[in-house]
């Protein structure tokens, strides 16, 4: 959406070629993953880290 305006502002042309890189059923399957791999990198160490003790916790920062 941006690049369009953008070409347009600039009175440029780009083959459709170049726009046509990502699908929306790639960006959301992307999307999906960049939000699963953040929860499991958040939870699962805070999960352990709240089963441990304050100074075990420490110890291994």
């Amino acid at each position: 959406m941006v690049i369009p305006v953008t070409e347009h502002a600039a009175q440029l042309a780009s083959p459709s070629r170049m726009l046509d890189v990502w699908h929306p059923g790639v960006m959301t399957s992307v999307a999906l993953a960049g939000v699963a791999i953040a929860v499991l990198g958040a939870v699962l160490p805070a999960r352990t880290a709240a089963r441990q003790t304050i100074a075990r916790v420490l110890h291994t920062e």
